[in-house]
């Protein structure tokens, strides 16, 4: 998982950093901040891994694994039932239109689907992707796809129909010799996809691909360090982890803040990785505090990864882990954004195939 990590925050923030620091005139200081991170993880995660006791690796003796599928196949089912009979079953699939639709849809969450919908969209679905891959049940694995599609429909967030396929292409890109070659090869494709498509294609490759997903969350970083080396630290004062003894400063909340001052419009919201918000958080301290929490979480999964496989286990947790390098703060992707949630589902779900599982199998 560690060289996936840095895969990704290489391709999905370093390297578009890196073009709009050159470009416009960025603080370096700020850039070099951002690698330094990434790379901090990048050598304490083995270091931890290292420290753990090790299991007999699945790769070398054959083994499998039991899980208790139809659980969590049944409660993400029971959450799209709630998502269709929250919105009265208004569906939408335009792309196009989901703007017009999604700002209302937020609106209306209200606990607990606030929080169950991107654990089962997210996480849940992702990982019933990688188990339904990994143990060739190819009917579920189309089933999931099917899923996606419907709470994508169902709450016009696009992110979701995307989420299957995410971990589907993580599973099989695992399974390649030159990971990281084949990556950079398709984000240029891509790239070259973009400039030289027309019309509904165009649209949607520099909107969802090219700014939505490369060079905006880099810019967002950029935002984040400029301004809250000015306002200052804010101390978790949006996070539940403050337990309401901080008050934060900013007369909106930090995301609908920046995005103001990236587009002037007060309805636009900025989401941003681990990095910009330890720096809001507590400075330089929240980002090395983040570094090291992050570590331990990568060292757990790789460690995960030596029992049950990499490939399995990687494409289950890189939907979490990316939203963490893009668009989450840690400790709310932990909670909320469905990591903690697949670490719930591998050691409460999951048993080595040399010990025995209770419940349906």
């Amino acid at each position: 998982m560690v060289d996936v990590f840095v895969l990704l925050s290489l391709i999905f923030i370093l390297a578009p950093a890196t073009a709009l620091a050159y470009l416009q005139s960025n603080d370096e200081y700020f850039l070099l901040t951002m690698y330094a991170a990434v790379f901090f993880v990048k050598l304490m995660a083995p270091i931890i891994e290292e420290a753990i006791p090790k299991k007999r690796a699945r790769e070398s003796l054959g083994m499998k694994y039991h899980v208790n599928f139809y659980a969590i196949y049944f409660f993400t089912l029971s959450i799209l039932l709630y998502l269709i009979i929250h919105v009265r079953g208004f569906f939408n699939l335009s792309f196009l239109n989901v703007y017009d639709y999604r700002l209302d849809f937020n609106e209306s969450l209200e606990f607990p689907l606030n929080y169950l919908l991107p654990i089962a969209a997210g996480a849940c679905l992702g990982f019933i992707t990688s188990v339904s891959i990994d143990q060739r049940r190819w009917l579920i694995a189309l089933s999931a796809f099917i899923i996606g599609i419907l709470f994508f429909g169902f709450s016009s967030h696009k992110a979701f129909l995307f989420y299957p396929l995410f971990s589907a292409f993580g599973y099989f890109v695992i399974k390649l010799r030159h990971v990281g070659t084949f990556l950079i090869l398709g984000i240029v494709f891509l790239g070259v996809l973009t400039l030289y498509s027309t019309g509904a294609l165009a649209n949607i490759l520099s909107s969802s691909f090219a700014n939505r997903l490369i060079f905006i969350p880099a810019q967002i970083h950029f935002f984040f360090f400029d301004e809250f080396s000015h306002i200052g630290a804010q101390f978790w004062a949006e996070s539940k982890f403050s337990l309401g003894l901080v008050k934060t400063n900013l007369p909106t909340p930090a995301v609908f803040y920046i995005g103001e001052k990236m587009t002037g419009l007060t309805d636009v919201g900025a989401n941003t990785g681990w990095i910009a918000n330890g720096y809001m958080n507590a400075g330089y301290f929240g980002i090395a505090f983040y570094a090291m929490l992050l570590s331990c979480i990568i060292a757990v999964i790789d460690w995960l990864g030596g029992i049950y496989g990499r490939a399995f286990v990687v494409s289950a947790f890189i939907i979490p882990i990316f939203s963490v390098i893009n668009s989450i703060d840690l400790l709310a992707g932990l909670l909320t954004g469905g990591l903690m949630a697949v670490f719930v589902i591998f050691f409460v779900f999951l048993r080595p195939a040399d010990q025995p599982l209770r419940g349906r199998v």
